[in-house]
């Protein structure tokens, strides 16, 4: 009895590079939830999981249709708060940006080792 050949294994699928907003990102003056993704470059289910742990500013219209909304500033000034400004939204957002960058500063060993000294 002969064997069959096993399947051939698929290429593994590339991540798609994020679009770039459509025209309306550049004018728009309001947001709403389902607008965001594609303003920030971000998958849906980011942005929603963003708002259900309270990590998206505080709504400037509480309820459009519904939904929540923000002012275009109030989330650029945000994007750029946490370090989530997409490429083509930086000169906009550099006004906002924090002076010293997003990111912590790493500590050195000696401020590990008395970190850990002061925790016990």
């Amino acid at each position: 009895m002969k064997r069959r050949p096993a399947p051939k294994k698929a290429a593994p699928k590339k991540e798609a590079a994020p679009k770039p907003p459509g025209a309306w990102a550049k004018t728009a003056a309001i947001l709403g939830i389902s607008e965001l993704p594609e303003f920030l470059g971000f998958q849906r289910s980011t942005v929603h999981v963003w708002g259900y742990r309270k990590q998206l500013p505080k709504p400037d219209y509480p309820s459009i249709n519904g939904f929540a909304a923000w002012n275009r500033e109030t989330i650029i000034r945000w994007a750029a708060e946490t370090g989530r400004v997409p490429r083509w939204l930086k000169k906009e957002a550099a006004p906002f940006e924090p002076e010293g960058g997003y990111r912590r500063k790493r500590r050195t060993k000696a401020e590990m080792a008395a970190a850990v000294k002061a925790g016990a």
